[in-house]
């Protein structure tokens, strides 16, 4: 099967960096990867982490927000934004987006405003542009920061002329993180960016007073991603898979750092891997392994049941030399990655673009300018749900694994985090792009034909033809 996302990683460097990774001090600051990357988002200073939720709750602070405090942000997002945000005292209160564009809805954010909102976080999805001109007056007239969420969006050619201007008027970081599942994939990690003096100032002496990820932690994080990458070959793959099932087999024991090392080595040199799969996906199915059975065909919705409390989010810890040193070489590749998913984004979304006149009250397309934009998958939304779920299947079945987004649910619509928010009315954007969207791959290892095939179950679902 065709999987939703497949890591843009190059396996020889990450067989290279996972060999050195236990030799290691892991004293030093990862400073040259943060030179490079704070240079090529167009920022002043960037601190490299080791997860994008510590990034999150370290810039809580280095913003200003304090306990009781109120942060304004979009319902449809990730779990553990409101997680770390919640660890840090502050209340989570959801607004609502615009369809198609994915923008904050400003409307709704001017009404969810209280004396005690402090921050405002804007989203990257998906790799769309971000629209940042309204913000400015707005957080200008009601005294807000900003915390830019990259979320699945780093693109290179936009971001520093546009994101620098606003932090010139308001306090603003960007943070984001290194999971598999975003543009630069480095096993897990996360960045704070800072595109003034000031706050720049303020990132260094942060980091200068942060552990640093001990080798070992290096270690599991870059072989877990070699076990991800088995496990979602398109020649293995059967279905969904979270992006941390490679770090919790070695976690349990399952599989060991050399056998891990092994499985790289013979991805990097091609060999036949078949036998090999096999025997991590009987670990998966074991009844006495904690992880449980994993492998759903045409799963719709993709996050795991959601506790009874929020996650507790870690101190904030500073990535180690191993990550850094393998997110050098990732780093330089990532425009020619971005290239790639241009240019599979743009051939889904003209293909697409001929069900706009059938009804655009019905389906939605993303609004990509002329050039493109670096998608990491492609948002189709129907104002169906049921059709988007049969449609999700019928994709499955062809062998194109679609869906629900990582977030099946807004925030509000979630009970585990009811009793820690404050919402300021109705949501409908929200839970209709949750309800509706068919989440499209295009990662960069697919062909023009492979897209081409995929577009064509979508209109013979529809009833169209061509």
């Amino acid at each position: 099967m065709i999987p939703r996302l497949y890591p843009s990683v190059d396996i020889a460097d990450l067989c290279s960096s996972l060999e050195g990774a236990q030799k290691q001090g892991g004293d030093e600051p990862a400073i040259n990867f943060e030179r490079k990357f704070a240079e090529a988002i167009g920022a002043q200073r960037c601190l490299a982490l080791t997860s994008g939720r510590t990034a999150l709750r370290l810039a809580v602070g280095l913003l200003g927000l304090a306990e009781g405090d109120e942060a304004l942000l979009p319902s449809f997002t990730c779990p553990v934004v409101a997680d770390a945000l919640i660890s840090e005292g502050i209340t989570p209160v959801p607004i609502d987006l615009t369809l198609p564009s994915y923008q904050l809805d400003m409307e709704s954010a001017d009404r969810a405003l209280s004396p005690r909102c402090k921050l405002i976080l804007p989203t990257a999805y998906f790799g769309l542009p971000l629209n940042l001109e309204p913000l400015a007056e707005f957080c200008q007239a009601n005294k807000l920061a900003v915390l830019l969420d990259s979320a699945q969006g780093i693109d290179l050619d936009r971001w520093g002329g546009e994101v620098a201007t606003l932090a010139r008027s308001v306090p603003l970081l960007v943070m984001g993180s290194f999971n598999l599942d975003k543009h630069l994939p480095l096993g897990g990690g996360g960045f704070l960016a800072s595109f003034e003096p000031h706050l720049s100032a303020k990132l260094e002496e942060a980091g200068d007073r942060l552990a640093v990820h001990t080798p070992q932690e290096e270690a599991v994080d870059l072989a877990g991603m070699a076990l991800q990458m088995l496990l979602l070959h398109p020649r293995y793959y059967k279905g969904y898979l979270h992006f941390d099932l490679g770090r919790e087999l070695l976690a349990e024991g399952k599989v060991s750092l050399e056998e891990a090392g092994e499985i790289c080595m013979g991805l990097s040199a091609g060999k036949d891997m078949d036998e090999t799969c096999r025997s991590v996906i009987r670990l998966l199915s074991t009844p006495e392994s904690g992880i449980g059975t994993l492998f759903r065909r045409g799963l719709r919705f993709l996050i795991p049941s959601y506790p009874s409390q929020p996650s507790a989010v870690h101190l904030p810890r500073r990535m180690g030399q191993a990550k850094a040193e393998f997110g050098l070489p990732a780093l330089e590749k990532l425009p020619e990655f971005n290239s790639f998913r241009r240019r599979n984004g743009s051939i889904i979304h003209n293909a697409l673009g001929e069900l706009s006149p059938v009804d655009p009250s019905k389906v939605w397309l993303p609004p990509l300018p002329e050039e493109g934009a670096p998608l990491l998958r492609y948002p189709l939304v129907m104002a169906d749900r049921a059709q988007a779920v049969s449609l999700s299947q019928r994709l499955s079945r062809t062998g194109f694994e679609a869906g629900a987004f990582n977030y099946p649910q807004p925030l509000h619509r979630i009970p585990t985090y009811r009793k820690f928010l404050r919402v300021a009315g109705k949501l409908p954007v929200c839970e209709k792009i949750s309800e509706g969207m068919v989440n499209l791959p295009l990662w960069p290892g697919m062909s023009p034909e492979q897209l081409g095939e995929m577009t064509e179950v979508i209109f013979r679902h529809l009833g169209g033809g061509r």
